[in-house]
C-alpha cells in the first residue's frame, strides 16, 4: 500500500486528534523537551532509554520509580561515585526478590538486569570525568550546545561510542528525547513503514513535504499504537479500521 504527503497528513491528523492532542502526556514531553544540551539531560534519557527498550512506557516509569525507591538517583555523579560492592547492593535489592503466595523469595538477578544496570554505571563514570559541561559537549557531540541543533550525525556519534544497550534504535531515541527532529525505529514504526511499503527515508522526505516534524509524528504514533493497538500482531487490522 502507497501513501501521499497528503494522506500522511491526514492520518496524522486523525491519530494527533484520538490521542488528545497537545494534552496528552507524550505530545506534552516532546515539546517541553530541553534547550541546552547538558551532562545531566543526557543520563536522564538515556537511562530512560536502555530501561524503555521492549517495555511500555507506564511499566517503565514504575519501575524506574522502585528503583530510586532502592537507591538509585539522577545524579550521575553520585552513581559514579559508587564502588561494586555498591552497585550489587542496589542491584540486588531491586532485582533479587520476588514473591511467592505472599513470601519474599531470594532470587539471582537476570543477566539483562545487570547488562544495563552496568551500562548505565559506565556511562555515569564516564560523565563525571568531563570538567565542565562544555567539555562534555565537544566530546560527545562536536561543541553542539543547543538541543535543536542534534540531528543524525549525533546519533551516529552515540553508536560509534560503542556502549553497551547504546545500539542505532537506542540512539535515536535518545537524541530525539534532547530535542533533535529523529525517528526511532521501534516496533510501532517498524509496522507503519511495512504497512505502507516505505523505507525510513522515504517516511522522512513525506514528513517534511507534509510539514510534520520528524520527532512530534513519532511521538503521536507511539501514543496512538499504544493506546489504540497494543499489540504488533493486530497493527494491520486495528490500523486500519481505526487510523485511517
Amino acid at each position: 500500500m502507497s501513501i501521499t504527503h497528503d494522506q500522511l497528513k491526514r492520518i496524522f491528523d486523525r491519530m494527533f486528534e484520538a490521542i488528545g492532542g497537545r494534552s496528552n502526556r507524550d505530545i506534552a514531553v516532546y515539546r517541553e523537551r530541553p534547550s541546552t544540551i547538558t551532562r545531566a539531560i543526557f543520563f536522564r534519557e538515556t537511562v530512560w532509554a536502555i530501561w524503555v527498550a521492549g517495555k511500555s512506557r507506564v511499566a517503565t516509569s514504575s519501575f524506574l520509580d522502585r528503583a530510586l525507591q532502592k537507591g538509585f538517583t539522577w545524579d550521575f555523579q553520585i552513581i559514579a561515585s559508587w564502588n561494586e560492592k555498591r552497585r550489587t547492593q542496589f542491584m540486588e535489592s531491586l532485582h533479587g526478590w520476588t514473591t511467592v503466595r505472599g513470601h519474599p523469595h531470594h532470587r539471582p538477578v537476570p543477566q539483562g538486569a545487570i547488562g544495563r544496570w552496568n551500562s548505565i554505571f559506565l556511562i555515569a563514570r564516564e560523565l563525571a570525568k568531563y570538567p565542565t559541561e562544555q567539555a562534555f559537549r565537544d566530546e560527545f557531540f562536536g561543541g553542539k550546545t543547543e538541543s535543536v541543533s542534534l540531528d543524525k550525525s549525533d546519533i551516529q556519534r552515540l553508536v560509534n561510542r560503542k556502549i553497551p544497550y547504546l545500539k542505532e534504535v537506542t540512539a535515536h531515541f535518545i537524541i530525539r528525547n534532547m530535542g533533535a527532529e529523529a525517528i526511532k525505529v521501534d516496533r510501532w514504526v517498524k509496522e507503519f513503514l511495512n504497512y505502507y511499503s516505505l523505507s525510513k527515508d522515504k517516511l522522512e522526505q513525506l514528513l517534511l513535504k507534509a510539514g510534520i516534524p520528524l520527532g512530534l509524528f513519532d511521538a503521536v504514533l507511539w501514543s496512538y499504537c499504544e493506546m489504540f493497538i497494543r499489540e504488533v500482531k493486530v497493527f494491520r487490522q486495528r490500523f486500519n479500521n481505526q487510523a485511517l
